[in-house]
């Protein structure tokens, strides 16, 4: 068994103090009022169970007669098998972590089904709504930490970095269910850092910093910094929701399910832009394989993290 430091123990009972346990209201674990409890006992005052029924009450909860037996496997240990994740976990985030797993059921960034762990988007993690709980892998999940600079390891002193990601949300337009969740890191153009700098010194800049399209594609082409548009683009609709929460931006856009449809290989977010394609600065693009039908919505949310070290 894995032992701990003083230092260490100490760091975790801080960190989980005050918060409610993971099996809280799970597993029969729900709290029974005092007038329950007292007909409870009630009830069961005087009643003994013969040896004989105990005896068979033993018989027929034994071995693969078990409600838990699998090949010999506990609950949990079922729960692992299915989801690649420890069952423990699937009951973290107020029960909306085993709800994440049964949508996205393999890593939301590569496809894989191993070694899975549930992601905030946001990088709240006070926000547990299940829009914002996603299914990445532990390497998809160590690459996004590192990419976005939170493991610590600063380029050096004073300098800025930015980490954008997307997450594509395909919805039933009838129910409003999610069927299908993409996860992906992207490029920053150098449009986009020229734009920026532009803003920060000119006091007539050259365009709008302001974010306002985002557009979708079928060009499979890598994208790159040096791109100005997308490949091809096939349709653009204006953001919907701008807003940021200390060093982060948050933009969101809908495609609805009568607008466009079709396989979609590349997206962006456009500044200055208008509903005319191509049109606007590209500050952001990224390579995706989606596709879209006339019975669903397409919700596109992306972040900027701006870091300093």
């Amino acid at each position: 068994m894995r032992q701990f430091s003083k230092e260490h123990r100490e760091k975790l009972s801080k960190a989980h103090k005050g918060k409610n346990p993971w099996n809280k209201g799970i597993f029969g674990l729900i709290k029974q009022s005092k007038e329950t409890r007292e007909k409870r006992s009630i009830a069961l005052m005087g009643h003994s169970v013969s040896d004989e029924t105990k005896r068979k009450i033993s018989e027929a909860q034994k071995g693969d007669k078990a409600h838990s037996w699998k090949d010999g496997r506990s609950l949990i240990m079922k729960i692992k098998d299915k989801f690649g994740m420890s069952g423990r976990h699937q009951f973290r985030y107020n029960g909306m972590a085993g709800k994440a797993m049964e949508i996205d059921k393999v890593c939301t960034h590569c496809g894989s089904g191993n070694d899975l762990l549930i992601h905030h988007f946001n990088k709240n993690k006070e926000d547990n709504r299940i829009e914002n709980l996603i299914v990445l892998c532990r390497q998809c999940h160590s690459k996004f930490h590192k990419t976005h600079l939170d493991s610590g390891k600063k380029p050096f002193d004073g300098a800025m970095t930015m980490a954008g990601a997307y997450l594509f949300t395909l919805r039933n337009a009838f129910t409003n269910e999610i069927e299908k969740r993409h996860f992906a890191f992207n490029v920053i153009c150098k449009t986009g850092r020229t734009l920026i700098a532009n803003n920060l010194t000119d006091p007539t800049p050259d365009n709008d910093m302001l974010a306002n399209y985002a557009a979708l594609g079928s060009n499979a082409a890598v994208v790159s910094e040096n791109d100005t548009i997308l490949g091809t683009e096939t349709y653009r609709n204006a953001v919907a929701s701008r807003t940021n929460a200390d060093n982060i931006a948050y933009i969101t856009a809908f495609f609805n399910q009568t607008e466009v449809t079709g396989t979609f290989k590349e997206a962006g977010i456009f500044c200055d832009a208008t509903g005319v394609a191509d049109s606007g600065i590209l500050l952001s693009h990224v390579n995706i394989d989606i596709t879209k039908t006339n019975t669903q919505k397409l919700t596109i949310d992306w972040t900027l993290t701006l870091l300093t070290a």
